[in-house]
């Protein structure tokens, strides 16, 4: 960005692919510097009328696609010079923003609706200088990101990095791990991925885990989906308790409320079943699914299903076609935060399973607490870890693909 000229209150600014852009004069920018310019999305309106054109910096464009998150609505414009901006619309905006909105929406997801004009409505801050406020900008960055930097260093990339190591080590003659080096040479082998690979009894284990994890995260979503829209439908003076109620069971310590169902489950004869497992596993798990789905239940706006139904959709379809898809980032939401720590608990099988309920989770605390093997539990740990970020990312690739089909 090249300031062209600042005089009467304003800046005339010379900025790569928008041209010529008129903005609030800054202290201290003379004609001639150059600088950053910064362009946020809140600051782009989005109009289908040409009365636009009477206010200063408009362009025309296309509306490519939109999305909407609630509150607001996201829309992506590309201009005729190829620059692609994007607009963040409030759904409650009142005048020109609804009716802009409505134009916008007469036309499908993606398609090219000529006469968009895209106005930037700059406030005091859109043009900066660089190297005070670049300089500024990236301290500030620094600071916010460095401690939790660290923290994911010293407590995730060491630890797993130890692990890894220690996956390729001899278990020590009276457990844990045997040294490294011996004589100057590095004491590493490949023993216990080939002592992994060679026995189906750890293929089982871990089909077994990611069954009951898959159906643990299955009956969560069928339970939580409409506690969490009844919730969200709720008046507000008492969605505050219904929510305090959910979160209420984290009130009590988990092997209380473990031990509560053995006393629940022993006179019925279910307990050291698979039923007992899934049942405790689903007790647990469940206000993980339900309060990120209300999270994102809340946010809908009403006159998405109102207009369904004025168009002639039935309940079931509106929620199928609306409702549904929607809720769709808190469903993904919900389902990490369940799936996952079901892959890795041992507690609940451990207490309320048999001999024929033991989940990867037992068998990586047996290696490390009971037989001190600690190659053998590092080389679990570490595939477990593998086996869940390919099954996320087949997910959001798998999404990815949808969302570019669609």
């Amino acid at each position: 960005m090249r300031c062209a000229e600042a005089t009467h209150g304003h800046l005339r600014l010379a900025v790569a692919g928008l041209g010529e852009i008129i903005a609030p004069a800054l202290a201290g920018v003379k004609a001639g510097e150059r600088g950053m310019f910064a362009l946020r999305p809140e600051q782009v309106r989005v109009s289908a009328h040409h009365e636009a054109q009477e206010l200063h910096n408009h362009y025309h464009g296309k509306v490519r696609d939109y999305l909407y998150l609630g509150d607001v609505t996201v829309y992506k414009v590309e201009l005729d010079n190829g620059v692609v901006l994007e607009a963040l619309l409030a759904n409650s905006a009142p005048g020109r923003a609804n009716s802009s909105r409505s134009a916008i929406h007469s036309a499908s997801a993606g398609a090219t609706i000529r006469e968009c004009i895209c106005v930037t409505d700059l406030s005091t801050d859109a043009a900066t200088r660089p190297h005070e406020s670049g300089r500024d900008s990236r301290v500030t960055q620094w600071l916010v990101s460095l401690p939790p930097t660290l923290f994911l260093l010293v407590f995730f990339l060491a630890p797993a990095l130890i692990m890894l190591v220690a996956s390729f080590q001899y278990p020590g003659e009276f457990g844990g791990l045997a040294p490294l080096f011996i004589d100057g040479q590095a004491n590493l082998s490949l023993e216990t991925y080939r002592f992994f690979f060679s026995d189906l009894i750890y293929a089982e284990i871990f089909l077994r885990s990611f069954l009951v994890a898959a159906a643990t995260t299955l009956i969560c979503l069928i339970l939580a989906y409409p506690l969490a829209l009844t919730i969200a439908h709720s008046p507000k003076r008492h969605r505050d308790l219904l929510v305090l109620l959910v979160i209420l069971p984290f009130a009590s310590n988990f092997l209380i409320r473990i031990y509560a169902w053995i006393i629940l489950l022993g006179p019925a004869n279910l307990l050291y079943t698979p039923f007992a497992v899934i049942a405790g596993m689903v007790y647990v798990h469940l206000p993980f699914m339900i309060l990120p789905l209300y999270t994102n239940l809340e946010k809908h706006d009403p006159a998405l299903l109102e207009a369904a139904q004025d168009l002639g959709a039935g309940a079931l379809t509106r929620f199928w076609r609306v409702t549904f898809p929607l809720s769709l980032p808190g469903i993904w939401s919900g389902t990490a935060l369940v799936f996952i720590p079901v892959l890795g608990m041992f507690a609940i099988p451990e207490l309320l399973g048999g001999t024929g309920d033991i989940l990867i989770g037992n068998l990586i605390k047996e290696q490390f607490l009971d037989n001190r093997d600690w190659p053998l539990g590092s080389t679990l740990s570490l595939l477990l870890t593998v086996a869940v970020l390919v099954l996320a990312g087949f997910s959001a690739w798998a999404g990815h693909t949808r969302r570019r089909l669609a």
